[in-house]
């Protein structure tokens, strides 16, 4: 659309953070290696990409309402918009003169877009699936989206998550249901480290099927502020001299420069070993009995507080739930094994430095008290 005649084309997801974390990363890798365009062309500052016709394709976040305010648009392309609000989306329509898309996993059987966009004359809606895209999709993301199909073979590896296969796998609508963390709150930053009463790293191993995932975690005004800094596939433990190019668990550690505990799954300690011989200080998380329940029920104690950068925590929170009876749909006193890679790490560390100050605590809530008191 750009090529064939001078358009000002604005793409927008609902916060900056997101739209440069996401669709402006894929939209600059496809436009130079498929279609070897010149990147010289990118403003940086601008967010916005030119073309010697003179059309403009602008990467905006919803979270700015002055760029929302008096720009006008031939197109306008709002990415996962299940997540904007309408009002945003009314502002973008009537500065829009040509036409609107709109793309969105249907993560939420109420929304604006199925009331006010879908329901009009003039709206064309296409169905489509991972199935419809597998030529750019990795393996491993196909892999993982296949194991929430509720087969026999899904549920007894107990991965089959039949309202996450909905949405991902076959997009249907569908909303998830007892989730185990049904309230989160969406920060820009972590509180600055003097206001923090406690800072702290956790570390879920990975490498092809899943993610390693590592967060940093603060202690502040009786809140947990979380941050995903690191979730990665095809990462090795230490870095190799001899193999320069595969990538590691201890670079990206370098680049964090983590000042405080690392807690990682003590079902690795080779691995954790490995680490701490590179000089950081890493620990194994104790796994005891009913841990992961007592994990979530003190990470539950305490307002949870995610960055708005952290995009694959965010995901993995809005669809952990407690997992269900195949047969008869009876909600099971565990959580689902899946979508927890971020917050498995989470768990780990949040034991560990959390739990021994708090034990009282924590059994007062259970007898109905509040941590606050």
């Amino acid at each position: 659309m750009a090529l064939q005649s001078p358009r000002r084309i604005t793409i927008a997801r609902a916060s900056l953070t997101w739209t440069r974390s996401t669709v402006l990363q894929d939209f600059l890798q496809i436009i130079s290696s498929q279609f070897k365009y010149s990147l010289d062309f990118f403003n940086k500052t601008e967010n916005m990409y030119s073309f010697k016709n003179g059309s403009t394709i602008e990467f905006i976040g919803l979270d700015d309402p002055q760029r929302l305010h008096g720009r006008k648009q031939n197109i306008t392309f709002i990415n996962e918009a299940i997540e904007c609000d309408f009002a945003s989306y009314s502002q973008l329509i009537i500065r829009t003169s040509e036409k609107i898309i709109l793309d969105y996993n249907p993560s939420s059987e109420l929304h604006w877009i199925y009331d006010k966009v879908c329901t009009r004359d003039d709206c064309d809606f296409f169905h489509s699936t991972y199935k419809d895209n597998k030529a750019f999709l990795e393996c491993a993301i196909i892999q993982e989206i296949e194991r929430l199909e509720p087969t026999p073979e899904n549920i007894k590896a107990g991965t089959a998550d039949e309202v996450s296969w909905k949405i991902y796998g076959l997009g249907v609508c569908a909303s998830p249901k007892g989730l185990i963390y049904p309230e989160i709150t969406i920060v820009k930053t972590l509180p600055p480290e003097e206001d923090c009463k406690k800072i702290f790293y956790g570390l879920d191993f990975g490498f092809t099927n899943d993610p390693t995932a590592i967060v940093k975690v603060a202690l502040a005004h009786g809140e947990l502020w979380i941050q995903e800094l690191i979730y990665e596939r095809g990462l090795v433990n230490t870095h190799n001299p001899l193999k320069p190019q595969q990538k590691s668990i201890e670079q990206r550690l370098r680049e964090i420069r983590p000042k405080h505990k690392i807690w990682a799954d003590s079902a690795e300690p080779k691995s954790i070993q490995e680490i701490k011989n590179r000089g950081f200080c890493i620990y194994g998380a104790d796994k005891g009995k009913d841990s992961i329940i007592n994990g979530i029920d003190l990470i539950k104690c305490y307002k949870l507080n995610v960055t708005e950068g952290s995009l694959n925590l965010i995901k993995e929170f809005r669809n952990y739930k407690w997992d269900t009876n195949p047969y008869t749909g009876e909600s099971l006193n565990k959580p689902i094994d899946n979508w927890n890679h971020g917050l498995d790490s989470l768990r780990y560390c949040c034991l560990m430095e959390l739990q021994r100050p708090f034990a009282s605590l924590i059994q007062m809530q259970s007898l109905g008290g509040s941590i606050y008191d």
